[in-house]
């Protein structure tokens, strides 16, 4: 018993610090934490839940991480449409409807808010194409956790310098996979300049 209600508690922090991370309020969090646990349990025994539980310790959380950001985004959409459909309902010019207690308004719902969540999500796919190990595992506790270089080591109980060289590593791998590649331009010009 004393292992369910350990793995329910790390659902439920994990979702939460995903909500957050991706713009919600604390409440609107714990909302989806609560959301995110009610569902894993619901299908705990299927074979996807059964499959993502059983890749690793870091796939189950970036699968719990990914759970919470989708129901936040469907939490927005939800909240768009029912602001469309109250505004749509109100012919007149009154004052624009309230937002349901708990949504934090994100610039009046903008196409920017989800690109910036769509932004996180593929960070976080991109750190799972390239970092393997504690690189993979710095990188995810600091970017997606935010959690300081003394709360990573100490939840993977190495050293802080260990911890900066692991970050310092993968940050400088995502870097270099995200710059552009302007080695072939210098070739151009140097091929331009000879002929």
């Amino acid at each position: 018993m004393a292992d369910a209600n350990e793995e329910c508690r790390r659902i439920l922090d994990t979702a939460r610090s995903a909500a957050a991370m991706a713009g919600a309020s604390a409440d609107t969090a714990d909302e989806i934490a609560q959301r995110v646990a009610y569902n894993l349990h619901r299908k705990w025994d299927s074979d996807h839940v059964r499959r993502a539980r059983g890749k690793g310790e870091q796939y189950w959380l970036n699968y719990i991480r990914r759970s919470a950001i989708n129901a936040y985004r469907d939490l927005l959409r939800s909240e768009q449409r029912r602001e469309k459909r109250e505004r749509r309902a109100n012919f007149d010019d009154g004052p624009p409807p309230e937002p349901r207690p708990g949504v934090q308004r994100h610039q009046d719902h903008e196409p920017s808010a989800i690109d910036e969540l769509l932004g996180r999500m593929h960070l976080v796919d991109l750190v799972h194409e390239l970092l393997r190990g504690r690189q993979l595992q710095v990188a995810l506790l600091h970017l997606v956790d935010g959690l300081s270089v003394t709360e990573i080591a100490e939840r993977l109980g190495i050293h802080p310098r260990s911890v900066r060289e692991h970050r310092t590593k993968g940050l400088t791998k995502l870097k270099e996979h995200l710059a552009p590649d302007t080695s072939n331009e210098d070739d151009v010009d140097d091929q331009g300049g000879e002929g």
